[in-house]
C-alpha cells in the first residue's frame, strides 16, 4: 500500500468512482482527521477516474482569510473550460446577483458534463468561504442529468455549522456516500513503513507505533522517521488545533493531560479545583474542535488521539507539570477504585518532595501486579519504589536491600536478565554494608534461582558473582544446609562456561546429594532443575531427562506451578536431544500451557524456540513460518542473553528465511558470541553462496575447532562432521581430503536415515543436530587446513528430504517425527 492509501470504505469507494447510476450526478464527501489520507484518496480517485475516461479537475480551499470568494470555483471552472472549450462564465457580481452567479456556475458545469464525464475534487472544504459552499449546494440541487462526480474532503472536527451544515444537509438528502477515513490496520501500516523507510519493523515496534498514531499515515511515517519521538512536523499540526479553544479550556486540557489519555470527569474537577458542572462546560470548546471525545457517556472523557495528549503535556512548563501531578495524586486518593499504579505514577512525577508517597504507593502497586503475574509491571513499579526510597533522608540499607531483592526476582520472572544482574549487584553491595552473610548469599544466588536459561552470554562467566559465591561458601559452616546446597549449585551453573568442567560437575553432584540428604521437596526440585542446566552437555542428555522427570513429580507434589513450568522446559529439551518425540510433544504442550498461564515469558520463549525446528522437521513449514514472527515478538519482551542470535540461527538452518533476505544470516554473524559459524557456512554452501561461506570461515576460524563440550557442541560437531565426507568435493578443491574413520560416522548415519525420511519441500535444510544420534560425533577439523589450501568444507548430501532423528545409543529403536 502506498503512503496515505485510503482505508476503511475508502478503497472500495475509489473503485466505485465511475460506477454510479448512468446519467445521474453523485457526490462523495471524504471525512477524516488531518494526515489520515483525504488528499491522497482524492488523488487516487482522480487517477482511477482518468483511466476510465473522465475529465478530472481539482481545487483547494485556502486557510488564508484573504482568499477571494468563490476561489475554488474559479480554479475548477478554469480547468474545466480549458479542457472542454466551454466558455468561462463571469463570476463578478454584487450581493443581489448571487443566485445568477450560482446559475452560471451550474450551467458551465452542465455544459461540460454534456460532452464528457467529469470528476471534480475540492480539498479542505472546512476552509471554504460561504459563497463557495452555497454555489456547491446549488449545483447539487440542480436536477439536470449528467455524468458528474464531485468529491469533497473535510476534517471530522469541528462539526459543520451555518453554510457547512446546509451543505451537509443537502448531501444527506441526496444520499451521498460518506467516506469515513480511519487509520491503517497492522498489515497496511507495516507495508506503508517498508515502502517509505525501507525498514522491517518488529511486531512490538509496530504495536507501539500503532498505539501512538492509531494508524494515521502522516503520524506513522513521521514518528517512524523520528525514532518514535514526536517530531516537529507532527507537533506543529497538533499544536495548531490545541491552540484553538479559549484559554480557560486550554488550562483544563493541561490538567486532563497529566491524568492520562482517558480521564474521569470527577477526578479532573478535583484536580482542577472546579465544580463538576463547570468541568463539562470547560471541555466543550475542546470537544467542538475534536480534541476531546466522550469516552463512554458514564462520566469519562478521552483525548481524541494519543499525540494530542503528548503535545498538550509537552507544552506545560516542568514546574507547573509537577504541581499538576501532585494535584492529580491528591484528587485520585480521595476517589474509590483508583489503581495504585496510577497514584504511584503521579507521585513520582510530582517531584522528590513527594518521594515518601511515591515509595509507599509504588510498593503497594507492585504487590498487586505480582498477584496477577504482571511481572514486567512489577519490575517497573519496584524500580520507582527503590528510586523514591533512596531519595528519602532517613532511609536504611535493609529497606533498600529488600527492595533490590524483590526487584531482582521480578526481573528474573519477567526475563529481564540485565536488570536482574543490576539488582543483584546492588543487593550484594548493600549486604556487604550490612555485614549480613546470609543476605549476601541470598543476593548472589539470585542470578540462577528460577532461571530457565544462563544469565551470561555464551562463553562468558560473571567473575563478580563467582567471587561473591566463593566468599559466601568459605564463610558457611561445612554441615549440610539449605543455603550451602544452593550456593554449591549456583557456583556450578555460574562456572558452566569455564574451562574447569570437573569442578563444575563436582559442585553440581555435591548440591544434588546434599539436597537429597536434607529431604526438602522444594529444595530438591529447585536443585534438580538447576542441575539440568549446570550439566547440559551432549553426553548427559539421558541423565538430565531423569533429573527433570523427578523435578516435574516434585513440583506437582508441592503444587508449585512456576517450578513445574521450569521443570517441563528442562525435560522437553533433554527429550528433544534424545529423539524421544512421543514424550517430547506432550511435554512441550504442557509446559507452554503452564508458562503461558503464569505469564512466564522466558519459559514460553524457550519452549517455543525449542519446538520450532521440530515443527519444520515434521514438514509443517507453513506452521513454522507462522510461528517465527510470533516468537520474535514474544522474545522482544525479554532480555535473555543470545536469544536474538538463537532465533536467527534457527530460522537460518530450518530454511524459514527467504533466499533473498539475508537479515537473519547477518544477525547471526554480528552476534559473534554464539558459535554458529560452522552451521552458517554449511547453509551458505547449500544455498550456493560460496563467497559468504569463505568469509565466515576466514573470520571465525577458531569456531571450527572441536575441543568443546557444551550445550551447542552437538550441533557444531554435526556440521563439522558433514563436510568431511570423501564423496564430495568442490570445483576449486584440488583433491578430496581423506577423512578419518571417526569423522565418517555422522555422514554415514545421515545417509542411512535419509533413505526412509519423510518428504518436505525441496530446498528445506534441517539442522543436523537433530539428524544424528546423541553419541559424540566430533569433527577432526582441529585447524582450518582448507583456509591454507584455498579449499572449503562442503556438505556431502544435498537432501530433498527431511532427515528423521535416530534414537540415542542404547535405546534400541528410532523415533518417527509427528
Amino acid at each position: 500500500m502506498a503512503p496515505g492509501r485510503s482505508r476503511g470504505r475508502a478503497c472500495p469507494a475509489r473503485d466505485r468512482a465511475g460506477r454510479r447510476r448512468p446519467g445521474h450526478p453523485s457526490a462523495r464527501p471524504a471525512i477524516g482527521d488531518p494526515g489520515i489520507g483525504k488528499s491522497r484518496l482524492a488523488r487516487d480517485l482522480r487517477a482511477t477516474a482518468a483511466a476510465r475516461g473522465y475529465l478530472c479537475v481539482e481545487a483547494f480551499c485556502s486557510q488564508d482569510e484573504g482568499a477571494p470568494p468563490l476561489w475554488p470555483w474559479v480554479s475548477l471552472l478554469e480547468g474545466l473550460c480549458r479542457q472542454t472549450g466551454v466558455p468561462m462564465p463571469d463570476l463578478q457580481g454584487d450581493e443581489g446577483s448571487q443566485f445568477a452567479l450560482w446559475e452560471s456556475i451550474a450551467a458551465a458545469v452542465c455544459a461540460a458534463v454534456a460532452e464528457h464525464p467529469v470528476l471534480l475534487t475540492i480539498d479542505d472544504i472546512h476552509w471554504a468561504d460561504p459563497s463557495t459552499l452555497r454555489a456547491l449546494r446549488h449545483r447539487l440541487d440542480v436536477t439536470a442529468r449528467g455524468r458528474l462526480v464531485i468529491v469533497m474532503t473535510r476534517r471530522a472536527f469541528p462539526a459543520p455549522v451555518d453554510a457547512q451544515a446546509a451543505l451537509a444537509d443537502a448531501l444527506a438528502r441526496r444520499h451521498a456516500v460518506r467516506l469515513e477515513l480511519t487509520g491503517l490496520d497492522a498489515s497496511a501500516s507495516a507495508e506503508l513503513l517498508r515502502s517509505v523507510t525501507s525498514e522491517r519493523r518488529s511486531d512490538a515496534e509496530l504495536v507501539r507505533l500503532l498505539e501512538r498514531t492509531e494508524g494515521n499515515p502522516f503520524f506513522l511515517i513521521e514518528l517512524a522517521r523520528a525514532g518514535e519521538s514526536v517530531p516537529g512536523s507532527v507537533r506543529d499540526v497538533v499544536a495548531r488545533r490545541v491552540g484553538e479553544p479559549p484559554l480557560a479550556s486550554r488550562d483544563l486540557l493541561a490538567t486532563a493531560s497529566v491524568l492520562g489519555r482517558r480521564f474521569r470527569l470527577d477526578a479532573l474537577g478535583l484536580a482542577a479545583g472546579i465544580e463538576p458542572a463547570r468541568v463539562v462546560e470547560g471541555l466543550l470548546p475542546a470537544m467542538e474542535v475534536g480534541l476531546v471525545l466522550d469516552a463512554d457517556g458514564l462520566g469519562s472523557a478521552r483525548f481524541s488521539h494519543p499525540l494530542v495528549q503528548d503535545v498538550v503535556v509537552d507544552r506545560i512548563p516542568g514546574i507547573h507539570r509537577a504541581a499538576l501531578h501532585a494535584s492529580a495524586a491528591q484528587a485520585l486518593t480521595s476517589l474509590h477504585d483508583v489503581a495504585a499504579s496510577d497514584l504511584a505514577r503521579h507521585w513520582r512525577q510530582a517531584g522528590p518532595q513527594h518521594s515518601a508517597q511515591c515509595a509507599e504507593t509504588a510498593l503497594r502497586a507492585a504487590e498487586q501486579a505480582r498477584d496477577v503475574a504482571a511481572y514486567e509491571e512489577e519490575l517497573e513499579l519496584l524500580g520507582w519504589a527503590l528510586e523514591a526510597q533512596a531519595a528519602l533522608p532517613d532511609t536504611d540499607d535493609r529497606t533498600l536491600y529488600d527492595l533490590a531483592m524483590a526487584r531482582a526476582r521480578a526481573a528474573r520472572w519477567s526475563g529481564q536478565w540485565e536488570a536482574a544482574e543490576e539488582c543483584v549487584a546492588s543487593a550484594v553491595a548493600l549486604a556487604d554494608r550490612l555485614g549480613d552473610h546470609e543476605a549476601l548469599a541470598r543476593a548472589a544466588l539470585s542470578t540462577v534461582e528460577g532461571a530457565v536459561w544462563y544469565s551470561n552470554s555464551f562463553g562468558e562467566v560473571n567473575a563478580f558473582i563467582i567471587d561473591t559465591l566463593e566468599r559466601v561458601l568459605q564463610g558457611l559452616p561445612r554441615d549440610d544446609s539449605e543455603l550451602r546446597c544452593r550456593v554449591l549449585l549456583s557456583l556450578g551453573i555460574e562456572l558452566y562456561f569455564s574451562a574447569d568442567a570437573a569442578r563444575v560437575s563436582a559442585y553440581i553432584v555435591d548440591a544434588v546429594d546434599m539436597a537429597r540428604r536434607l529431604d526438602d521437596p522444594r529444595l530438591l526440585q529447585s536443585v534438580l532443575h538447576g542441575a539440568c542446566y549446570g550439566n547440559w552437555r551432549p553426553g548427559s542428555a539421558a541423565n538430565r531427562a531423569e533429573l527433570a522427570r523427578e523435578a516435574v513429580v516434585l513440583a506437582e507434589s508441592t503444587g508449585d506451578e512456576r517450578a513445574l513450568a521450569l521443570a517441563l522446559a528442562a525435560l522437553a529439551s533433554a527429550l528433544a536431544e534424545l529423539g524421544q518425540v512421543e514424550e517430547m510433544w506432550p511435554t512441550v504442550r504442557r509446559g507452554l500451557e503452564v508458562s503461558t498461564k503464569l505469564n512466564l515469558v522466558a519459559a514460553t520463549v524457550f519452549l517455543e524456540a525449542m519446538q520450532l525446528p521440530w515443527i519444520a522437521l515434521s514438514g509443517d513449514i507453513e506452521r513454522a513460518r507462522d510461528t517465527l514472527p510470533r516468537l520474535r515478538e514474544l522474545a522482544s519482551r525479554v532480555a535473555i542473553p543470545n536469544v536474538a542470535a538463537a532465533l536467527a540461527h534457527t530460522a537460518m538452518v530450518t530454511g524459514l528465511t527467504d533466499q533473498d533476505d539475508q537479515s537473519d544470516d547477518e544477525r547471526v554473524l554480528e552476534l559473534a558470541a554464539v558459535p554458529t559459524a560452522s552451521a552458517h557456512a554449511v547453509v551458505c554452501v547449500r544455498r550456493g553462496d560460496l563467497e559468504t561461506a569463505r568469509r565466515i570461515i576466514a573470520a571465525h576460524r577458531e569456531r571450527f575447532v572441536a575441543d568443546h563440550d557444551d550445550f551447542m557442541s552437538m550441533m557444531r560437531w554435526c556440521y563439522g562432521a558433514e563436510p568431511r565426507s570423501p564423496s564430495t568435493t568442490l570445483p576449486w578443491q584440488p583433491s578430496p581430503t581423506r577423512p578419518s574413520r571417526r569423522s565418517a560416522v555422522g555422514p554415514a548415519r545421515l545417509r542411512r536415515s535419509a533413505q526412509t525420511a519423510p518428504s518436505t519441500p525441496t530446498g528445506r535444510w534441517p539442522p543436523l543436530r537433530w539428524a544424528i544420534s546423541t553419541e559424540r560425533v566430533r569433527s577432526p577439523i582441529r585447524r582450518l587446513d582448507s583456509a591454507r589450501r584455498g579449499t572449503l568444507p562442503v556438505p556431502p548430501i544435498i537432501w530433498p528430504h527431511t532427515v528423521a532423528p535416530t534414537a540415542s545409543r542404547g535405546s534400541g529403536r528410532g523415533h518417527a517425527l509427528g
